[in-house]
């Protein structure tokens, strides 16, 4: 807009002086022409003369002001271009692959360590500045990709190992054909992201590591746990002890039990918090799940007298896809805090189930209970790891602040939801929803074979070769198999135990996966090149036994060729079932 006023003020003045001129050089003639004559008239003309001068005067000051504001403005941008944070620079293609800098800033001479004397009126590409030289082949490199793919405007990232920086620029031509380049250095923020990588990689590897400080944590620690309730299991069904020792005793289990439940609630948050938790969706009947869940909590609930009530809603689906560990898991955590928290009353569940579709239903679950209640201000504690809403050192009840977070957390994994209504001094009511696919099927009839885990069709004969290295487990596992009919040989290590299967016919082995000398696992190995030398097709069932509770312990041990798995501490019935899985069908 300036140019154009600066133009304007040339012309006007221009025009003005010209007719002026003209109209001088006519008053001249007429008088000239009429000696004196019309002398009115040449005065007319004088006046236009002045008139016309005076117009071009102004014009002139006009001029003046229009090109001292373009200078001005000239100066503001020269001070802007000069002064900007980002290094700009302006160059030209000269033939063939040359080009040369007409314009730089400060900022962009700081970033490349050049001064004017080194590019002015030099080529780039022979220029002695190493850093010019390098710019060459950058403008020479956007300008074939812009007349490859049409482009004008081209953004990259440059790395310059020498000087240890690292640029993003971007490159473009404006209305003269100048090639512009804009210049940011972006080394510090590049710096930011490598350490943040790294520190992503090692937490990653922390996560590995503590892992697997945790997966042996287990087994150390759940061994001798296993020993302590299998002991205590196995005295407690004796008859000829007196009361008091008997509630010795079941204190002690109690207490065995809360002890594991414990170290469950840290490795399930130590799985989920590494993303290693995962849903297993298999059929499931919800019916008997929350029903049998709560069952488990009646004891301990009789045990406070208070009532606990289970109503699951007449429209139950009979087969739903569901994760039935977790749901039992979830409805566990929340019916055992409301006993917990309840000392007079009861605790009710309910079950309700919303269709959404014809094969899809949402799970509704409502625990509630007439504890001590929550007061709003403490609610938002409930889900926070770590936190009770009584974090005093007297505080009444004990745990680890964890089981809530967990159940809130898998929850979510399974797309479901869960609230709490509480009301302090009054009760809570949790409600748990979670959709879930119905299965439809025909009627078939069911298979109601009982297994009696003492049937004497499996005493005496079905013989066990059992792989444990701790006494006490040894003993545990031995009296177990023994009250359930089951003949068995015991090896101390796995290099026994295959010395052991080569010598004597075996029904199915039971292997802990951890042992010195020779574990499960590769025990199982040299089991599996035996049976294949053999080449008589037979097979012998190998079970884990495992206090190692982690994600992705199971999927190791199947692939080492085992055919089952079951976790310590030791349960009879669990033992049995399993053993039976594949020995059942043994004439």
């Amino acid at each position: 807009m300036k140019e154009k006023s600066v133009t304007k003020g040339y012309s006007q003045i221009v025009v003005s002086l010209f007719i002026g001129v003209l109209a001088a050089a006519a008053c001249a003639a007429i008088a000239l022409l009429f000696k004196g004559g019309y002398i009115w008239l040449c005065g007319v003309l004088a006046i236009a003369v002045v008139v016309l001068l005076a117009y071009a005067l102004v014009s002139i000051s006009d001029f003046k002001k229009a090109a001292v504001q373009a200078i001005e403005e000239s100066k503001r941008f020269s001070m802007v271009f000069s002064d900007c944070p980002m290094g700009m620079a302006q160059a030209e293609h000269i033939g063939n692959s040359e080009y040369r800098l007409i314009e730089t800033n400060v900022k962009f001479r700081q970033y490349f360590s050049i001064i004017p004397l080194d590019y002015e009126g030099v080529n780039l590409s022979t220029a002695s500045n190493e850093m010019l030289r390098l710019m060459n082949a950058w403008l020479d490199a956007f300008s074939t990709n812009m007349v490859n793919d049409g482009s004008t405007t081209q953004t990259f990232e440059i790395t310059l190992e020498n000087i240890e920086k690292t640029f993003n620029t971007t490159i473009f031509i404006d209305a003269q054909q100048h090639i512009n380049l804009v210049v940011l250095d972006v080394t510090e923020q590049k710096e930011a992201e490598a350490k943040l990588s790294k520190a992503i990689e090692e937490t990653n590897a922390a996560y590995k590591t503590q892992g697997e400080f945790l997966a042996n944590m287990s087994h150390e620690i759940r061994t001798p746990i296993n020993g302590i309730l299998g002991m205590l299991q196995l005295t407690l069904i004796s008859d000829d002890i007196t009361t008091e020792v008997r509630d010795n005793l079941e204190t002690a289990k109690n207490c065995a039990d809360t002890l594991l439940r414990l170290i469950n609630d840290i490795l399930d948050y130590t799985k989920l918090e590494s993303g290693k938790y995962k849903i297993r969706y298999s059929e499931i009947d919800i019916k008997e799940v929350i029903e049998n869940t709560v069952n488990l909590q009646r004891p301990i609930a009789e045990n406070k007298n208070l009532v606990l009530d289970c109503q699951v809603a007449a429209n139950a689906p009979k087969v739903l896809i569901g994760d039935p560990q977790r749901v039992e898991q979830v409805i566990n955590c929340i019916l055992s805090n409301a006993i917990k928290f309840t000392t007079n009353g009861g605790v009710r569940v309910k079950a309700a189930f919303i269709e959404e579709s014809p094969t899809q239903v949402i799970v509704r679950i409502a625990v509630a209970d007439s504890g001590i209640g929550i007061a709003d201000k403490d609610k938002e504690k409930l889900f926070k790891r770590f936190s009770q809403v009584d974090s005093t050192n007297t505080r009444k009840f004990g745990g680890t602040g964890l089981g809530l977070v967990i159940t809130k957390q898998i929850v979510e994994l399974m797309n479901g939801t869960i609230s709490v209504q509480s009301k302090e001094g009054i009760g809570s009511t949790f409600i748990i929803e979670l959709p879930m696919e119905v299965v439809v099927k025909e009627e078939v009839e069911e298979d109601v074979t009982d297994v009696s885990i003492f049937s004497m069709e499996n005493s005496g004969r079905v013989r066990v070769l059992i792989a444990e290295d701790e006494p006490v487990n040894q003993q545990v596992i031995g009296k177990l198999l023994g009250m359930a009919g089951y003949s068995y040989d015991i090896a101390d290590n796995g290099e026994n135990a295959v010395q052991l299967f080569q010598e004597r016919q075996y029904d199915v082995g039971l292997f802990d996966v951890q042992m010195p000398v020779m574990d499960g696992l590769e025990a199982t190995k040299r089991i599996r090149n035996i049976e294949a030398q053999r080449g008589t097709g037979e097979h012998l069932p190998i079970i884990a036994v495992t206090a190692r509770a982690m994600f992705g312990e199971k999927e190791k041990i199947l692939e080492a060729q085992l055919d089952d798995y079951v976790a310590k501490p030791y349960v009879l019935e669990d033992i049995v079932a399993v053993i039976n899985k594949y020995t059942q069908k043994k004439d």
